[in-house]
């Protein structure tokens, strides 16, 4: 498949957090890149509910964006899903995510990431998060299929 055909979400996001966005909080790619952490979920502190339906809740325990200055990144985390069908002691898991590349830039003053895409994997059409910055940190407000605000602060 030509490259041009494959989306990745990840690479969008990092270009768009290294970016920044409009407003008195501008950044520049150069600013913003490095670790930014997971604070908040819809205004619930980690660990919290990111995605649910009636066979399955998963709750972020941690996630972390890396944003290069050339507009890559990785998005990493862990996570505990639950599948209240399966029986008490297997109902919930632990996962920890392997290191996901993405892309990131400004578009109209606001943050966009690409997921990047694997072989023989299907991909949504990007963005897959969508946010700006406010007061030094990453509010992301589109994050495709999970709740949002999702703020991320800069790791020191």
């Amino acid at each position: 498949m030509p490259r041009h055909a494959r989306r990745h979400p990840a690479p969008l996001l990092a270009a768009l957090l290294l970016l920044g966005c409009g407003g008195d909080d501008a950044v520049s790619p150069e600013g913003t890149a490095g670790r930014w952490a997971l604070q908040r979920i819809a205004g619930d502190p980690l660990p919290a509910v990111s995605f649910t339906t009636s066979e399955i809740t998963i709750r972020i325990l941690g996630d972390t964006l890396l944003l290069n200055a050339d507009g890559t990144g990785t998005l990493t985390g862990a996570d505990e899903v639950e599948r209240p069908e399966l029986p008490p002691g297997e109902r919930v898991t632990r996962q920890t995510r392997q290191p996901r590349g993405l892309l990131h830039r400004m578009v109209n003053g606001r943050v966009e990431v690409e997921y990047l895409c694997g072989p023989g994997e299907l991909c949504v059409v990007p963005p897959h998060l969508v946010g700006r910055w406010e007061n030094g940190a990453l509010h992301v407000d589109y994050a495709l299929g999970h709740r949002v605000p999702r703020v991320y602060t800069r790791v020191r």
